[in-house]
Parts: C-alpha cells; sequence; structure tokens
C-alpha cells in the first residue's frame, strides 16, 4: 500500500512539474545582462560562455521526514506553492547537473530515492543562484538558490534557507499595505534542505514576481537588473543618457528607498547594484519602481517596530538559528564603526560605481546625500542635525585631499542620523517607572545565558559592550562573559517591566533589549523579583540573621499569582 502511494504521488508529481524547453521568448535581454555584465569593480563576476550555458536541474524523490523544509506564513502565495508546498510524504530536491554523478550518495543513504525527469535553468551571477523557466509559458518561473557542500567538514546549508524564509516574514509583514512606496521586493518563501553523512545540499525558491508587481506593475515597463545596465554601451543603445538617469532617477529613487525602509521599516539591504532589480518604462527610462533581493543578507533592526508597538513583525525571528538582527555583527574595517554603518557603506560602494570619473563620483554621493537627509526629514518630522551635516561636509574635503572615502562618508552619516533616531525613539519608548532593577547573580546569569541562546536580545552597541574591534563574538558563551564582567564592574545594571528585559549602562545609554521572552521567561524573571523582593522585606524586618533562614519563594501556583500579581505590566 505504501509503495502504491509513493508511485501514485510520484506519477503525480511528474504531471506537476513543468517540461522545460529554449528561453522564453521576450525575456533573452534580461538573462543577457544577468549574465554577462557588472559594474567595474565587479566584471569578476561576469559568467564565462561555458558557465552561462543552459544546464539541467535534476529532481531527487526524498521522502519529507528525511528533510529540513521551511515555510513562509504565506508560502501558498508564491507560484510554486502547488509543486513544493502540498506533498506532505515527500518533495523534490533539485540538483546541479555537474554534481550528479555525486548524487549515489544521497541514492545510497535513500535506496528507494526516484529521480525526476531532468529540468533546464540558466547559472546568474551570485552564488548558486538559478532562473529556471517553463516551456511555452511567456516568462520564466523562479529563481532558484542551490547550495551542496561534499565531504566530511561541510557547513550545514539549511541556515541559509531558513534565515531567508524567516526574514521574508518579517520583511512581508513589515511591508503589509505598502504597495504605494514605489519599493518592492522578490518573496522568498521555501527552503529545502537534506543534509547525511558526506553531503549537505538546499535550495531555496525567490519568487519571480515581486511582491507588488500585480498591484502596481505597468504593461509598458520592463524589468533590468542594475548591474547589467550601469554602462554607456546599453543607454546608448536604448537612445538614453547614463550620467543624466543616475542623478535623476537612479539615485533619486535609491536613496527615497534606503531612507524609507531604515527609518520607517528598519530593513537594511545589503544594497550592491547585484540585489537591485528596477522596472523601469521602456520607452523613456524613467524609473516606476525599484525592487531589492537576496533576504538571506538582509539585516533587520527590530527597535523601529517596537517603538510603534509592533511587536508581532518580529516573532518568526525566534525561529532561526542565528542572529539576523542588525546591531549584533561587529567589523574589522575602523571605517565602519557600526553594523548600520557597514550596510551604508556597502551601499555607497554600489552608488558611486556607475562611472570611474572622480568627480562624478562625488556627484553622485552629493546627490544620494541630498535625497537621503531631505528623505529622513520628511519620513520623521525632524530635520538633520547641523553636526552631521556639517561632519559631511568635512567629509567631502577630507575625500578631495584623498584621506577620505565616498563609501566611508556615507556610511558615516548614515551611522549617525540612525543613533540621533535611535536616542529620541529610546526617549519616548522607555518609562522608568515601569521597570525594576533584577539583582544580578547566578539565577540572573542563568537566564540571561538562555536568553543569548535563542536569539532574544538585541544589542544596540556592540562595542559598548566591551566587544574590541576586530574581534567577532563567535558563541553566545563568550559573549556571555565579557557581559559578566561589565556587570562586575558595575558598569550596567538589568531591568524587567514584566514584559521585557533590558540592560542599562550606568549613568549612559541602553545597551540591550530582550523583547521576544516566552511566558516562562517572563515568569522566572517575576518569580527572581519577587524572591528578592521577599527577602529584602524580611532584612528590613527581622535584620539580616533571620533573612538568610527563609524558604525559597513558594512553587504552589496560587502564591506566584498572589506574589506576581504587582509585578506584571
Amino acid at each position: 500500500m505504501v509503495f502504491f502511494r509513493a508511485c501514485l504521488l510520484f506519477s503525480i508529481l511528474l504531471v506537476c512539474l513543468p517540461t522545460f524547453g529554449q528561453t522564453p521568448q521576450g525575456f533573452e535581454e534580461y538573462i543577457d545582462l544577468e549574465q554577462n555584465y557588472n559594474v567595474f569593480g565587479r566584471t569578476s563576476e561576469v559568467l564565462s560562455p561555458e558557465q552561462a550555458a543552459e544546464r539541467s536541474l535534476y529532481g531527487i524523490y526524498i521522502p519529507s521526514d528525511q528533510l529540513t523544509v521551511v515555510r513562509s506564513k504565506k508560502w501558498r502565495e508564491d507560484p510554486w506553492a502547488s509543486i513544493l508546498g502540498d506533498h506532505r510524504l515527500s518533495l523534490p530536491l533539485f540538483v546541479r547537473n555537474d554534481q550528479k554523478e555525486k548524487m549515489n550518495l544521497i541514492e545510497d543513504a535513500n535506496p528507494g530515492a526516484l529521480v525526476f525527469r531532468e529540468q533546464k535553468a540558466l547559472r546568474l551571477q551570485g552564488k548558486s543562484s538559478f532562473l529556471s523557466w517553463c516551456d511555452g509559458c511567456q516568462r520564466p518561473m523562479t529563481f532558484l538558490k542551490i547550495q551542496t557542500q561534499w565531504g566530511q567538514q561541510q557547513k550545514n546549508t539549511a541556515y541559509h534557507g531558513q534565515l531567508a524564509v524567516r526574514v521574508n516574514d518579517v520583511i512581508e509583514s513589515l511591508m503589509e499595505g505598502a504597495s504605494d512606496s514605489g519599493v518592492d521586493y522578490f518573496p522568498e518563501r521555501f527552503s529545502v534542505a537534506y543534509k547525511d553523512g558526506n553531503v549537505s545540499h538546499a535550495y531555496s525558491v525567490r519568487s519571480l514576481e515581486t511582491k507588488f508587481q500585480s498591484a502596481v506593475g505597468q504593461s509598458n515597463e520592463v524589468m533590468l537588473p542594475v548591474h547589467g545596465i550601469l554602462r554607456e554601451e546599453f543607454f546608448s543603445e536604448k537612445g538614453w543618457d547614463l550620467d543624466q538617469w543616475v542623478l535623476e532617477e537612479y539615485i533619486p529613487h535609491l536613496a527615497k528607498m534606503n531612507a524609507y525602509l531604515q527609518f520607517e521599516k528598519g530593513i537594511y539591504l545589503e544594497g550592491h547594484t547585484q540585489n537591485l532589480v528596477v522596472f523601469v518604462d521602456q520607452d523613456t527610462g524613467a524609473i516606476n519602481r525599484m525592487a531589492f533581493r537576496d533576504i538571506a543578507d538582509i539585516m533587520i533592526d527590530p527597535f523601529i517596530g517596537l517603538a510603534k508597538g509592533e511587536k508581532h513583525h518580529y516573532e518568526s525571528l525566534k525561529e532561526t538559528t542565528q542572529p539576523c538582527l542588525i546591531y549584533q555583527r561587529t567589523y574589522e574595517d575602523p571605517d565602519i564603526p557600526t553594523p548600520k554603518a557597514y550596510y551604508e557603506w556597502y551601499m555607497g560602494q554600489g552608488i558611486t560605481t556607475s562611472t570611474k570619473n572622480w568627480f562624478k563620483k562625488r556627484r553622485i554621493a552629493k546627490k544620494y546625500l541630498q535625497v537621503f537627509f531631505a528623505e529622513y526629514e520628511s519620513l520623521t518630522g525632524e530635520a538633520v542635525p547641523r553636526s552631521i551635516r556639517r561632519n559631511v561636509r568635512e567629509g567631502f574635503a577630507l575625500q578631495y585631499l584623498g584621506s577620505e572615502s565616498l563609501a566611508s562618508i556615507m556610511g558615516k552619516a548614515a551611522d549617525a542620523l540612525q543613533k540621533h533616531q535611535f536616542a529620541k525613539l529610546w526617549k519616548s519608548y522607555f518609562r522608568p517607572q515601569n521597570f525594576r532593577e533584577v539583582p544580578v547573580g547566578d539565577k540572573s546569569v542563568e537566564l540571561i545565558q538562555k536568553l543569548l541562546k535563542n536569539n532574544s536580545f538585541v544589542f544596540f552597541e556592540s562595542h559598548a559592550l566591551g566587544l574590541i574591534k576586530g574581534i567577532k563574538v563567535k558563541s553566545s558563551q563568550s559573549f556571555l562573559k565579557r557581559l559578566l564582567s561589565i556587570f562586575s564592574r558595575s558598569q550596567a545594571k538589568l531591568y524587567f517591566d514584566g514584559d521585557q528585559l533590558f540592560i542599562q549602562k550606568s549613568n549612559g545609554p541602553p545597551l540591550g533589549l530582550a523583547y521576544m521572552l516566552s511566558e516562562e521567561q517572563k515568569l522566572e524573571f517575576r518569580l527572581l523579583l519577587a524572591s528578592e523582593s521577599r527577602l529584602t522585606e524580611a532584612k528590613q524586618s527581622h535584620g539580616v540573621g533571620r533573612a538568610n533562614q527563609l524558604s525559597p519563594v513558594r512553587q504552589s501556583s496560587s502564591g506566584r499569582l498572589c506574589e506576581l500579581s504587582l509585578l506584571g505590566r
């Protein structure tokens, strides 16, 4: 009976899976630009003819209980949902043809595995990215991100897909109802991973249709990858002017998109040109909207939503295996003081790669910051501080003398502006009267360690926690040691308000906030405070000697409710 069901399902999947053939008509330009061109700083990534050639993918039938499957909350909206998401008994693994001969490792591990017919795809620039299409369809079907590692020392490829899908959930929640923002993105709603012995294999499905395409897409627009078009030859062929387009279309749209995502949504792109796609009027070149992709490399700043009372956006982050929060990365470059500055610095590299001309680069960078600052003021109703504008002017003066880079100027300016916004948001968010100090001892340290392991903390300033530039914290244990050293020197205190926990530097700025506490974790901190409260009262009433003989906090439910009633919000 099981064999019959498996064969029946396999037959159904073979019918459902598309047949593949030649590249669809009308899509040749996009593929040519994706494969064969890049900005002058990244020309080494252009594909060779052999790499760019049409290739085969093979789908291998693996029982779903042997796979790690991650589905977005909105995975059913993806065109591939009917093929990939509804089959509980099994799911296909897509394997590149250059690794087909090694797939006997999977077949050995799964003697009953059935191999699907081969499918066609084209490789894109970037690591392990492919475009697949359906024979006879007017458009390619989807992007696939395929990762395979062999040998005993391989990394777990499931991490990338899992992170992409969970961050995608956050982005879809944050961007709900934002179709009129001019900002769009390519959702990643599904990933599958397999790991056994010598093979670790995974793929994620990156939708080819943007989130808002059906709502705001126009019939006369064409989709173009930014890394493939920023060159004179392309614009000459179109009859457009590259310099004018960059200054009047590309840079204003990019600056407005970044300001909107950062200050309104708390989304930070790894915004080099390879991750940007524009939808332009095919006659005039005017940008209708700009879209981003590669969601696994996006950083999330949850405090933007928390300050608005919108904690629900970030629930899916609890399911990630490693932090993807903007504050929890450190970098060695002295010109990049914080992770936020890093992302703007990376964006700066993409902004100035449309030309090698030194004077044009300066003009482009100034235009970007002009629009970026104006958009910040429009979104927040706050003026950009004069000190930031002064530092930008000084930065350009230093760049003229050769002692500063344009990317660094933009990174530092954005970082300063983000710190300014954070200070104002925190002042309105933090209510001292709602918080009680938590004693730092063995029990509170144990609780903090649990929070570090399940990615519950947001650390606002990693260097302020004692992290030395050039040293990256690789484990929650080493981070905890550094954190405890600060507590031991009385340089920071711990506070809890019944719902969230935060670390405050003595007479200084907040260091970190734990906002995704489970009900069990909240209860543990309430019990800790209740125990401390009883101990303090005993000391005051009977002296230290009697207090040391007190029994622990009662564990009965009625006792807990009584003691915690005044500690909850």
